[in-house]
């Protein structure tokens, strides 16, 4: 769908075949996605022209659901999440996936987000408290190390685009809600404040006491090494040896943030949305948003009453949806247009083929929804 001009585009032209979770590539000339077109969900890569060949990888056995496919920034490499609580990633070249990590209970998000030299993985797990710690797992060693402590709910990970900090938000006040057990859970305020985290031991406090003092001139950079900088990505370099000393609590107002998303370098989008949120908030969960500026030290109403968004991988765009609406804002200079995301298309193919596609889709759709292949005495082997 076109955010100004042009024609909505139909890349797949497959209506008798489930398809999930569009993304589209950090340079904008491919998307992937979920498809059963074979049977079983694959993913699944394309142009964004919708011409040409389809490249489908395998996600192996058992087969199962998955979702929220994130495309690191080089474009080599997705990372997703399945039905069994398990977090992957998949390197395009050679398409074996590789299991990350596994969640402790049902219902929780990973969170994934990737560091911006595509090295990392950042992410939210549980433990056995039902309370989030934030992890970050290396691609490179094939390991993931925990970040934050367990005695506060942490949620939202995210690392800053210079690859300097790595930004959540956590919550001291959500116990009695965590676990849902009984009706005594529900309704309960929660509030959550945003935190800093500065990676490297060398990397000095992005929120170190401020001086007017004179630093004389000071050599201007040279246009050619400056230009070489800005099209490479940063490098990430993460000591995790005392790392909990590193963590800074930003001077931004607590209150119950529900997202988080990185801009260019040092600018932070956070969402906040009701102090108690009902099941009845959703799908449409209404928020505001907020930008952080961590060179300023300052936090500013961006956009209200939205109730998603998300910021393009340069970070100069945002997307956000207001109900059955769609808006963008230039995030540099703050201009806003909006357009309809209504749309209407008429579903081709038989009856008969339809009606074989839903019912194979419904006795797929419950085998991969049990845990064990073996659940319930079930013969799934058709």
């Amino acid at each position: 769908m076109p955010s100004d001009k042009g024609d909505i585009r139909n890349l797949t032209r497959t209506p008798l075949v489930a398809e999930r979770d569009p993304a589209w590539s950090p340079d904008g000339k491919s998307v992937a996605y979920f498809s059963e077109a074979s049977g079983e969900y694959n993913l699944e890569i394309r142009d964004q022209s919708g011409l040409g060949e389809v490249k489908k990888i395998s996600l192996g056995n058992p087969p199962s659901f998955f979702y929220s496919p994130q495309w690191s920034p080089d474009g080599q490499k997705i990372a997703y999440t399945d039905k069994r609580l398990n977090l992957w990633y998949v390197d395009l070249a050679k398409g074996a996936p590789v299991k990350v990590d596994v969640d402790y209970y049902e219902g929780a998000s990973f969170n994934v987000r990737w560091a911006p030299d595509s090295r990392w993985l950042v992410y939210t797990k549980q433990l056995p408290s039902f309370l989030h710690v934030v992890w970050v797992y290396s691609l490179e060693q094939g390991k993931s190390f925990q970040v934050t402590d367990g005695m506060s709910d942490a949620l939202y990970a995210t690392f800053d685009r210079s690859g300097k900090y790595l930004y959540f938000a956590a919550s001291t006040d959500v116990g009695p809600s965590a676990e849902g057990f009984d009706m005594s859970s529900n309704n309960r305020p929660q509030t959550r404040s945003v935190y800093a985290v500065v990676l490297a031991k060398d990397q000095g406090s992005p929120l170190a006491p401020e001086s007017d003092e004179e630093k004389g001139a000071q050599p201007k950079p040279d246009e050619k090494d400056k230009a070489k900088k800005d099209t490479l990505p940063p490098p990430v370099k993460i000591d995790f040896d005392g790392i909990s000393q590193r963590i800074l609590a930003l001077p931004i107002p607590a209150k119950n943030y529900v997202n988080i998303a990185a801009g260019k370098p040092g600018i932070l989008f956070i969402s906040e949305g009701p102090r108690v949120i009902t099941e009845a908030d959703f799908p449409n969960l209404s928020q505001t948003l907020y930008k952080w500026d961590l060179e300023k030290r300052k936090v500013d109403k961006f956009v209200e009453e939205i109730n998603d968004y998300t910021v393009s991988f340069n970070g100069e765009k945002l997307l956000y949806r207001k109900g059955e609406r769609c808006g963008s804002r230039c995030i540099a200079r703050r201009g806003a247009s909006s357009g309809t995301s209504s749309t209407t298309r008429t579903i081709t193919g038989s009856t008969s083929e339809r009606w074989r596609r839903n019912t194979s889709r419904t006795w797929t759709g419950s085998r991969r929804a049990m845990s064990s292949p073996t659940c319930s005495r079930t013969r799934w082997v058709r």
